[in-house]
């Protein structure tokens, strides 16, 4: 077996702390700005570089307090409520907006998502087993591509919305980049033909160093304060956990870094793709840590339980993904928490 399969099978391991996702939202009978249970419905039948350290994550992470009991998604997708775009609730869309988009192309993202390949075994063997159907990547890449539209403005003398991409990893191991594939830039059709055009690149291979490319994210926005005025926002898709960091690193980034960056306005969504059925807590609990968990959520008491963050692990993941953008981007837009 070589080294990236190793590697992979190191995922299938108990990993637990999660990362991030969306709780905003600007539904009319929410008065809270934020996505709650009755938001949540079953779907689909179940509807400067850095190299981290190589090493698994250790199972029983819990950041403070202790974690509570269940959290559990119970075999459902999450389908989000449909939400006014941008500029139809002039009060709530004042501020500057600025966008890494942080997508992971490890290895397992060439296979098909369930029910055509299981996570565990896309874990075991990250192929494509049938190459007349769409690759996670494949899914992510064309979602995220309609998504990009809503990015446009719609309205005269509209708040800036800017907008950037970023990969884990960038040398095919635990390698991260506080310089972006695509710098985050003021969005217009031509520049997000550009990113389309880079996203579409993007070739999956490799480890899912989720710290890193975290960390080197809030390096980025801290170091380029100056020209994103306004809040920023980074979305980070994976199918996994962890496999370059330490469990002293993701703690530090879950008590530390997460909420740091979101004391100087960064904050983190976290959606977790087929495959990160076993970093369901560490997704969780980075989401929480972000100022994005969405209210009266579970961060989890095992590696698979936890749904603060945007679980796409059952029903159909193209239907799924592509909902939970338009309700991330909708929140993301209007500056909402």
């Amino acid at each position: 077996m070589d080294t990236i399969s190793r590697m992979r099978l190191g995922r299938l391991l108990p990993f637990s702390a999660s990362l991030l996702s969306l709780a905003c939202s600007a539904t009319g009978n929410n008065n809270s700005g934020r996505i709650d249970d009755q938001d949540i419905q079953g779907m689909g039948g179940a509807a400067t570089s850095m190299a981290g350290a190589a090493g698994a994550g250790a199972p029983g992470f819990g950041p403070g307090a202790p974690l509570m009991a269940g959290g559990d998604t119970g075999g459902m997708a999450p389908v989000i409520s449909q939400l006014p775009m941008r500029g139809s609730d002039p009060g709530g869309c004042t501020k500057d907006q600025n966008i890494l988009f942080l997508i992971d192309r490890s290895g397992s993202m060439q296979c098909n998502p369930p029910p055509t390949t299981q996570s565990f075994a896309c874990d075991l063997f990250p192929t494509r087993a049938d190459t007349t159907m769409p690759s996670k990547l494949e899914i992510v890449e064309s979602a995220l591509s309609t998504a990009f539209n809503q990015l446009l403005p719609t309205m005269m003398n509209q708040p800036v919305t800017r907008a950037g991409l970023a990969e884990l990893s960038t040398d095919d191991m635990c390698g991260a980049s506080t310089m972006p594939l695509v710098p985050v830039t003021e969005v217009s059709p031509q520049f997000l033909d550009m990113m389309r055009t880079t996203m579409m690149g993007l070739v999956p291979n490799g480890t899912t160093p989720i710290i890193n490319a975290v960390n080197a994210a809030y390096q980025y926005f801290e170091t380029n304060a100056a020209m994103l005025p306004g809040n920023s926002h980074l979305i980070l898709v994976t199918d996994g956990a962890d496999d370059c960091a330490t469990q002293q690193q993701i703690q530090a980034l879950i008590t530390t870094g997460a909420p740091q960056a979101l004391s100087m306005g960064i904050d983190t969504y976290v959606i977790g793709a087929p495959g990160s059925e076993n970093a369901r807590s560490t997704l969780s609990h980075l989401a929480k840590a972000g100022g994005t968990a969405r209210p009266n959520c579970d961060v989890g008491s095992t590696p698979t339980t936890g749904n603060c963050h945007y679980d796409m692990t059952m029903g159909d993941f193209a239907t799924s993904f592509g909902m939970a953008l338009q309700s991330i981007l909708t929140a993301v837009e209007c500056g909402l928490r």
